[in-house]
């Protein structure tokens, strides 16, 4: 005989949700964690970013990244993490010479990304203003690195990444572009 399985779906209105919560701060921190790391886990799951078959040292790095949220004003080191936007807006400076201003709505069919690390080299710059409140998933730039080296899928979108990011800011590349340039900052 199979036993029957119910699922059962409570539907509660956001500003409900919120006041139990608040006043459960055991269950506050629960829901928070499972949904940064739910957040984490489709970050790394996007095919857009992160295609390909999982490498080795693939589930590692997602474990070391982490959600964060920032306020307008702060500024993000881009030469350290990179930052995979889900709500927010930032400001960079592209190729050194071009302010481009980059938001998110909170769809991962759409992540933006600053702090880009390709074997094309660094378009965004050291750092990003915040100019709203971001919330973003944060990664190592070393950590990004590897996972690079660890697969040619990974490494030809985040030159992809440079690319757009590029045609964004209505930036050309320099006369007597070789290819494959040392990150900035970072040893190759």
């Amino acid at each position: 005989m199979e036993a029957e399985q119910y699922r059962l779906l409570l539907e509660l209105a956001h500003e409900d949700f919120s006041k139990i919560l608040t006043r459960n701060h055991d269950i506050e921190e629960s829901v928070y964690s499972v949904t940064k790391r739910r957040v984490i886990q489709n970050v790394f799951n996007s095919t857009s970013i992160f295609p390909g078959p999982r490498t080795p040292n693939r589930d590692d790095i997602e474990n070391g990244a982490v959600c964060e949220m920032r306020k307008a004003g702060s500024v993000l080191n881009l030469d350290k993490h990179c930052y995979v936007l889900f709500f927010g807006k930032v400001a960079i400076t592209v190729a050194e010479t071009t302010r481009l201003e980059i938001s998110a709505e909170g769809r991962f069919d759409q992540l933006p990304v600053v702090g880009i690390n390709s074997q094309i080299g660094d378009p965004d710059g050291g750092e990003a203003q915040v100019l709203d409140n971001i919330f973003a998933v944060r990664i190592e730039q070393t950590d990004l690195q590897k996972l690079r080296l660890a697969s040619a899928d990974i490494d030809m979108a985040w030159s992809a990444l440079f690319g757009r990011r590029l045609h964004e800011a209505g930036v050309s590349l320099p006369k007597g572009f070789s290819g494959v340039q040392p990150p900035r900052g970072r040893s190759a």
